[in-house]
């Protein structure tokens, strides 16, 4: 087990990161000066990034699902943190076992209750409602279906069993401060899914919560203007040819059209 949770994690962040290297590696958007520049602060662009602001001004049925599906995975990331910190403190003798315990079980538990009503509602949009349905695809179905089956078995967990016990055996497993893995057959089904979830992400387009910055918030809120570098730039992609006209037709220079 040890060597299969590291080979998953190992392939999880060499692809991600070869993603999110290819997003970084995209042309320079096409500069337009228009005025006025849009508020580029940082509250503007937080409240974006948590709270989903555009979605709540434009798609109001789906932001309280689609912010209880991301709180969940907020939730589970911080108490990850907070139990690999506190098992690493007790390691070195900086606080008792569990020191932690309370906070790991509190933010995972929350996690796992609004991850699994997300994760369900807005599977059940995209199957059943009719403006969601033609813009749903077999990808979309299964992202939602992995993240309902790792939050609900996580849920089930709490509730039928000692999960935060299964975390910390776990972590502890992984960073050698145990020899063997027991976990009651609720921990076993909840770490499997787990792993699938892990080994799909890359795979899949939720690597929006990175990619996102290059392809949607840099190029919104950019105000860097316009220099002698960025124009050599401009300029080399302005002369490529286009690749979507027909093999009949002489195919122009971008800065022909």
């Amino acid at each position: 087990m040890w060597y299969a949770s590291i080979l998953v994690f190992v392939f999880c962040l060499s692809l991600f990161g070869l993603r999110v290297y290819k997003a970084y590696r995209l042309p320079i958007h096409l500069r337009w000066e228009i005025f006025p520049i849009p508020n580029s602060s940082l509250p503007t662009m937080g409240k974006e990034i948590l709270f989903f602001s555009t979605l709540f001004r434009q798609r109001r049925y789906l932001w309280p699902f689609s912010l209880s599906l991301h709180l969940g995975i907020y939730l589970l990331v911080v108490s990850l943190l907070i139990l690999s910190s506190g098992l690493l403190a007790t390691r070195f003798g900086l606080c008792q076992k569990d020191c932690l315990s309370g906070a790991v079980s509190f933010s995972s538990s929350a996690g796992h209750i609004f991850g699994f009503c997300g994760s369900s509602v807005l599977l059940c949009l995209r199957l059943f409602h009719p403006d969601l349905r033609p813009f749903s695809s077999n990808s979309k179905y299964l992202s939602l279906s992995l993240l309902a089956c790792l939050f609900g078995t996580g849920l089930y967990g709490y509730l039928s069993t000692d999960l935060y016990g299964a975390y910390r055996s776990y972590m502890e497993y992984l960073f050698g401060m145990r020899e063997g893995l027991e976990l009651a057959i609720q921990g076993y089904i909840h770490l499997i899914a787990t792993l699938v979830f892990i080994v799909w992400l890359p795979l899949s387009d939720m690597v929006h919560f990175v990619a996102k910055y290059f392809t949607y918030h840099r190029i919104r809120w950019d105000r860097k203007s316009i220099d002698t570098s960025m124009e050599r730039r401009l300029r080399r992609l302005r002369s490529q040819r286009i690749s979507w006209a027909s093999l009949e037709e002489a195919r122009p220079r971008w800065s022909d059209l």
